[in-house]
């Protein structure tokens, strides 16, 4: 059995990051990795009106696949694939009711598949790392292709990365059932995506990151199976973010500890903040407990049911409403000479308390869930 250095561990984490990535060489080995997630959405709640539907919610089954080969001594070939199921039922309106707001449901026949196949080059040099990307995405009423690229830049004795990167997509929604619910019959959109990163190297034991990125939508943004919703033709979204990696000797373990902001023209603001504590035990094993918090306001025509006067722009979206999460989650890993082992279970729960804003009426279609996820990768 191959013997790990923990600190090793983490440095191999850390360099997941983009900019840390950048002038590092090519990966030695090649590599496979899958993951089965079982994602499962809570019943609505007994303390929720439902005015329609069913009680019961998604489930998604998940499978995913990555291969990266290498191509000589400088290049690489990455490959995803993704495989999703999905079937349950979703919240599609809300209206008033006596008692505050009533939550509608669809039925429990939605059943979707979705696949989605990506395909990544990079090309490492001594000081810079360039990277070219195209993916698509299928499912029965929406497909999505994107190309994407990055270039990353090392410095002052390597301590020092940055990196720059850009994605364009284009996506095409044909909604189900249209003409039987007078929904869209067809419509498309597009989004251009720009980040810029920044990672320092501030001692062997840690390393930080800054991150920024801009995002521009224009086309139809509406939820087609929203009754009553309607969104503006343009959005754009900014995000801000610092990614901080310190190992602990005496402990034989790794702090992850990321904060993240985000804002775009609708009006809308989050904070999501990430800690993770990856400990060593022994020399092969891993067990990583981790803690994530979320907050967002609301965007300016989001309702928590649709007003008389009927506004150009109108949703009651839980997505777009004020609210806060807590996501609990525990993960093990094992490690061998060649292959490694995963396991994890996290557990998520949205509520208007855990909101940083005063919610004056809580979405009744906020969302708690359970994912179970298995998986292995291996090298060669």
């Amino acid at each position: 059995m191959k013997k790990i250095n923990p600190k090793n561990c983490l440095m191999a984490s850390a360099l997941m990051l983009p900019a840390v990535a950048s002038g590092n060489g090519a990966p030695v080995d090649s590599e496979f990795s899958y993951r089965y997630s079982s994602y499962v959405e809570d019943d609505i709640a007994d303390d929720v009106e439902l005015t329609g539907g069913v009680k019961s919610r998604y489930e998604i089954d998940v499978h995913q696949m990555r291969l990266l080969t290498l191509i000589g001594d400088d290049n690489s070939l990455e490959v995803n694939w993704l495989g999703e199921s999905l079937s349950g039922a979703s919240p599609v309106a809300t209206e008033r009711t006596a008692n505050g707001v009533g939550l509608i449901m669809s039925g429990a026949s939605i059943s979707e598949k979705r696949q989605d196949t990506s395909v990544r080059f990079t090309h490492y040099g001594e000081l810079f790392n360039w990277a070219l990307e195209g993916g698509v995405s299928k499912e029965n009423d929406y497909e999505s292709s994107y190309v994407a690229g990055d270039l990353g830049f090392s410095f002052n004795a390597k301590n020092t990365s940055l990196n720059i990167g850009f994605s364009t997509a284009d996506d095409d929604l044909s909604p189900s059932d249209a003409e039987v619910f007078n929904r869209v019959l067809s419509a498309e959109k597009e989004t251009s995506s720009y980040s810029l990163s920044l990672s320092q190297i501030l001692s062997p034991n840690n390393i930080i990151l800054f991150g920024t990125s801009f995002t521009e939508s224009e086309g139809f943004l509406t939820d087609p199976y929203k009754t009553g919703d309607s969104r503006p033709t343009t959005k754009e979204q900014s995000a801000y973010s610092v990614q901080l990696r310190s190992f602990f000797d005496a402990a034989d373990a790794a702090l992850h500890f990321n904060y993240r902001y985000y804002s775009d023209d609708w009006k809308m603001q989050s904070d999501t903040i990430d800690i993770e504590w990856h400990q060593n035990i022994g020399t092969d094993m891993q067990l990583v407990p981790a803690i994530r918090y979320y907050s967002q306001g609301e965007t300016f025509f989001y309702e928590p049911y649709e007003p008389d006067d009927q506004p150009e722009f109108y949703s009651s979206d839980f997505r777009l409403s004020p609210y806060g999460a807590l996501s609990l989650k525990l993960a093990f890993i094992q490690r061998f000479s060649s292959w490694s082992y995963t396991i994890s279970y996290e557990n998520y729960d949205s509520d208007a308390d855990y909101s940083f804003n005063n919610v004056a009426l809580e979405s009744p279609g906020l969302v708690d869930f359970t994912r179970l996820t298995i998986g292995f990768d291996t090298k060669w």
